[in-house]
């Protein structure tokens, strides 16, 4: 293929919808909702503009000449497409950066085990100061630095690094960031290892906390093309598939970090959620499915209940997790559910039922919903 601009254009137009979309939602959840935006959430609006920005101004950079071979370009656009490519590094390190340190936040909400925190730390610390190193290393590759978009038309203008140099340096912020993604990836294991649940609730809530983590995957796809960069002949073409893997990547951050968020707006709506007409909710289903939950479930004896509330508590083993309430609340003919839920302000609220801290351990952003209900001809 000669041009590959119509695939940079196709997924741009992708992602930044969807991520516009998917931040749009998690705003909605934190504002309209749970009435609470945090740093988290500053750090991922932030990150959309940037990726907004990237994606513009790689259009552009797509119209100049970005994706089309050398001998289909003028010299002038040659060197155009890279002073935009060269922007375009700089936003995409930018926005990887800003996304990793939101979704780090995310998770400090609900951990409270110290060691916990330290990895979390060490992970933002990391993620902070390879990105900058990055960021400059990249902005500074020539002297001056506009001679890395000039030299096309004055070779003696100035120097350059080495562009074996500059592929090391690609290589070893790819290998820092997944890094970073796999090691935010395998904490929620430890984190629900020893709550009180069964093993699909457990798989639940793993993956839905480390979802954040899923873009490692375009980050190594993104690696083995970053050897091109050292093709200075026809740049604008070999590195293509660089240009789409970055905007892929930053893309996937953005959509999965806020898929995290969006579990109360699940709720509220009742989307794929019990209704009052027996249906049972996203984890459990079956009639088997709901006498396991009542009898080996949270330590709780599956018993007649009353049409009014009632308070129950239970113990919750964890490392730093403490001791929380629970509520259950009978609602008609419905079956039991559990459902895990990761709000923005470290609480838990159903469509029906909301569990609240009895105990004092207000900030624990994991716990357990438990719904018993009987059916009419149990409640005898």
């Amino acid at each position: 293929m000669d041009d590959k601009g119509p695939q940079i254009i196709a997924v741009i137009a992708l992602f930044l919808t969807l991520s516009w979309l998917m931040v749009g939602l998690r705003s909605f959840v934190r504002l309209g909702i749970k009435k609470y935006f945090g740093f988290d959430d500053v750090f991922a609006l932030a990150t959309l503009v940037v990726f907004t920005t990237l994606c513009c101004i790689l259009l552009y950079g797509v119209h100049v000449g970005i994706g089309k071979h050398v001998t289909a370009l003028t010299l002038e656009n040659f060197s155009s497409g890279l002073r935009i490519y060269l922007i375009c590094e700089l936003l995409y390190t930018s926005s990887t950066g800003l996304i990793k340190i939101s979704f780090c936040l995310s998770l400090l909400r609900i951990v409270v085990s110290r060691s916990h925190k330290y990895i979390i730390y060490v992970v933002m610390a990391m993620t902070t100061v390879f990105t900058t190193f990055y960021f400059f290393f990249i902005l500074f590759t020539c002297r001056p630095v506009s001679f890395f978009w000039e030299q096309v038309k004055n070779p003696v203008g100035g120097s350059c690094r080495s562009p074996v140099i500059m592929t090391y340096a690609t290589y070893a912020h790819g290998v820092v960031m997944c890094l970073g993604d796999m090691t935010l990836a395998t904490l929620p294991i430890f984190l629900v290892w020893n709550l009180n649940m069964n093993r699909l609730t457990k798989c639940t809530v793993v993956v839905l906390l480390a979802f954040g983590s899923v873009p490692s995957i375009a980050t190594i796809a993104r690696i083995p093309y970053v050897h091109f960069l050292k093709d200075k002949a026809d740049f604008l073409y070999s590195n293509s598939e660089i240009a789409i893997w970055s905007i892929v990547e930053v893309g996937i951050s953005l959509i999965a970090t806020s898929v995290a968020t969006l579990r109360p707006l699940v709720a509220k709506y009742h989307i794929f959620s019990s209704n009052r007409s027996g249906n049972v909710g996203i984890y459990e289903t079956g009639s088997s499915r709901r006498k396991t939950n009542a009898t080996h479930e949270g330590n709780f004896a599956m018993g007649p209940m009353r049409s009014s509330n009632r308070k129950m508590k239970g113990s919750m083993a964890s490392r730093g997790l403490s001791s929380i309430g629970m509520r259950g609340r009978s609602i008609g003919n419905t079956g039991s559910s559990e459902e895990i839920i990761w709000d923005g302000k470290g609480g838990v609220t159903t469509g029906e039922v909301t569990a609240s801290d009895d105990m004092g351990t207000q900030n624990i952003g994991i716990q357990k919903v438990v719904e018993f209900s009987m059916s009419s001809s149990n409640r005898t």
